[in-house]
Formats: structure tokens, C-alpha cells, sequence
């Protein structure tokens, strides 16, 4: 198994499958890797930050929140989607007001990675703002899918007669 620096430093190379391999690895090391990734999400380049917050989700812990909502607060749309989705694997309900505000950003990935993200987190009480969102949102993702259906999926989620 390689050292956790060294995949830490394939995180940001440029080459897809070397990122994705290295991502895939540190998820070998577990809680070891927590701390190293949390620093390179904050200060990593942008490939090796959206690469970091990928793998946090998928290693679950917890500790990982607090750097993961500042990077759904990105300028950076790639990041704040990765960050959204992350937050949703982690079922982080402290997220809920952070991604229910990221269903507002510009982008139409990080509303739709959002709304995906209360999809998992079935949070109570913010029905109406959700049929208000997807009754307004006309936008489609980078790759082409209408965000109002993540909204959908998010409304569909939610427990009979929660208002």
C-alpha cells in the first residue's frame, strides 16, 4: 500500500485515472487519511481539492463536515458540487440550511448535487421550500439533466406530510 503522502500527491496530478486511483487507494487507509485530506481540501489545487472531498464522503467520517461546508461555499462550482454530494453521503444533518442555501448558487451542478444531497438526508420541515424551488428552477446541469428533477427526487424523499 502506498504512504498517504504520496497519494495525497497523485490527488493533483493531472491525469484522471492516476487521481481517481489515488483516491480509490486512501480509501484503504481510512480514518489515517481524514486529517491530510482535510488539509488538502482547503488549500489543494482544484482538481486534488474536488478529488479530496470525494473521498471524505465515501470515508465517512464525520470529521470531515466543517471542510466540507466551507467548500460547498466555493466560487468554485466543481468543488462546492463535490462538497454537496459529499455532505449528502456523510448524511451530515448539521448541512441541511448550507444546502438548502446551495440550492440558490448559479451553478446548476451544485443545486442539483444539493437537492441529491437532502435526498439522502430527508430533512423535516422544508417541504415548501422545496416545491418552491423546483416549481421556479428551469436549469440543467453541466452535463444536461434538469435540476428540477433532483428536486423532485428530494421532495419524493421526504416523509408523508412533512410540511
Amino acid at each position: 500500500m502506498k504512504p498517504v503522502e504520496q497519494l495525497l500527491a497523485e490527488l493533483g496530478l493531472g491525469r484522471y485515472m492516476v487521481r481517481r486511483n489515488a483516491a480509490l487507494a486512501l480509501l484503504e487507509h481510512g480514518e489515517a487519511a481524514v486529517g491530510p485530506l482535510l488539509v488538502l481540501l482547503e488549500h489543494g489545487e482544484l482538481h486534488a481539492q474536488m478529488e479530496a472531498a470525494r473521498t471524505l464522503g465515501k470515508l465517512g467520517d464525520p470529521r470531515a463536515v466543517d471542510g466540507l461546508l466551507h467548500a460547498l461555499a466555493s466560487s468554485e462550482p466543481r468543488l462546492a458540487a463535490r462538497a454537496a454530494q459529499a455532505l449528502g453521503r456523510l448524511r451530515a444533518a448539521r448541512a441541511v440550511y448550507s444546502l438548502l442555501t446551495a440550492l440558490d448558487h448559479v451553478a446548476g451542478d451544485v443545486r442539483y448535487e444539493a437537492a441529491l444531497a437532502l435526498v439522502r438526508l430527508r430533512p423535516p420541515g422544508v417541504r415548501a421550500q422545496l416545491v418552491a424551488r423546483a416549481a421556479a428552477e428551469t436549469g440543467l446541469t453541466s452535463w444536461g439533466v434538469p435540476v428540477a428533477e433532483a428536486l423532485a427526487q428530494a421532495l419524493a424523499a421526504l416523509p408523508v406530510g412533512d410540511t
